[in-house]
């Protein structure tokens, strides 16, 4: 608390403009303190509220409050946070990219096109599992990954086996 004098820096009719001014101030860093009191009755434009602040404070705060204020367009010129590129050749990248492409080749499965994703996923696999690296918070996706590529590509094997014999069928008879 302030152990100096303390000056009227404005005296408002409605006590929430004396409100808001004091926020700007103390977001400011200049410690207000409001006093005064609303006459009885229904009438606001009674009141009598007088915004204080210490004595060596006075002339930095109406120098705040003359300044005209920053004009908001609402558009946003900084980024939240800064965008750093994905390193596509980490680790876990590489683990995430591996169970992607083995779920997208089980859903498109009675397509070759599904069986070229699983061989995709089982090459990326295999460089996750050639790296040198202790940190096993992504294994579990090449585990998962793996035992996906091993379903799709045996349904993949029995699928082009029975549209072979299909065919076979056909032509021979």
């Amino acid at each position: 608390m302030t152990t100096s004098k303390l000056v009227v820096l404005d005296s408002y009719a409605d006590p929430l403009h004396a409100e808001v001014v004091a926020q700007k101030l103390n977001a400011a860093g200049i410690h207000t303190y409001i006093n005064g009191e609303i006459a009885s009755g229904v009438d606001p434009s009674r009141a009598d509220v007088k915004l204080e602040v210490a004595e060596e404070d006075a002339e930095r705060a109406r120098a705040l409050l003359a300044a005209p204020p920053e004009r908001d367009t609402g558009i946003q010129t900084e980024p939240d946070e800064p965008n750093t590129p994905e390193d596509l050749a980490a680790t876990p990248t590489v683990a995430d990219r591996s169970l992607r492409a083995a779920l997208f080749g089980l859903l498109l499965l009675p397509v070759f096109v599904g069986m070229l994703f699983q061989l995709y996923s089982l090459w990326l696999a295999t460089k996750v599992a050639s790296r040198d690296e202790d940190e096993s918070g992504f294994s579990w996706k090449v585990y998962l990954a793996l035992a996906i590529d091993a379903l799709g590509l045996v349904l993949g094997a029995i699928y082009i086996r029975a549209v072979v014999l299909w065919l076979m069928g056909r032509i021979g008879g």
